[in-house]
């Protein structure tokens, strides 16, 4: 996933998360995809218009599929729409330490979501640095301090996404209210 795009305009950021959203149904969907693709294409070639045949079969394509799928449609949109939207941080003070470290671990979480292969990389090579027993740490507190490593690794590799991600989080963990 791409670093989170800060538009203008509302209809330049409505006009991303509609064409995000399409892609995502066309990767979802490849063989129906590549179905009304071809069908497209056979039509567009037929038809001598100024645009290759290419373009114009993608586009016809893509707009199938929408129409096909509304409800996977609409749902992508909302999320695409959310993802790209300017997330403002919340004035300083309102967020306590513990609502801030939440949505830290959240956004962490999340990325290593997006990229499975990299954390498990990332802690394997965390748990080969970290010294085999040491005196004060017990195993589970060395796989923790393990994974969080490779976390912060991987905000380090990917700082736009972590930091779109965490205003997110921490913008949520302000809706709910101070921890009880």
């Amino acid at each position: 996933m791409a670093a989170r795009v800060v538009a203008v305009d509302p209809h330049s950021v409505r006009q991303a998360a509609r064409a995000r959203a399409v892609a995502g149904l066309a990767r979802a969907y490849p063989e129906l995809y590549r179905e009304l693709y071809q069908q497209a294409l056979a039509q567009a070639r037929l038809t001598l218009d100024a645009r290759p045949a290419h373009q114009q079969a993608s586009r016809q394509a893509r707009l199938e599929l929408k129409t096909r799928l509304p409800e996977e449609y609409a749902a992508r949109y909302r999320a695409e729409l959310t993802l790209i939207q300017p997330v403002e941080p919340p004035p300083a003070g309102m967020v306590d330490r513990r609502s801030a470290a939440v949505a830290r671990l959240r956004a962490l979480v999340w990325l290593a979501e997006q990229y499975p292969d990299l954390a498990r990389h990332r802690l394997q090579a965390e748990q080969a640095r970290l010294p085999a027993a040491p005196a004060d740490r017990t195993p589970e507190r060395r796989q923790a301090l393990a994974w969080m490593r490779a976390l912060d690794g991987l905000r380090a590799v990917y700082p736009e996404q972590f930091q779109a991600r965490y205003l997110l989080e921490l913008a949520g963990q302000v809706d709910q209210g101070p921890p009880p």
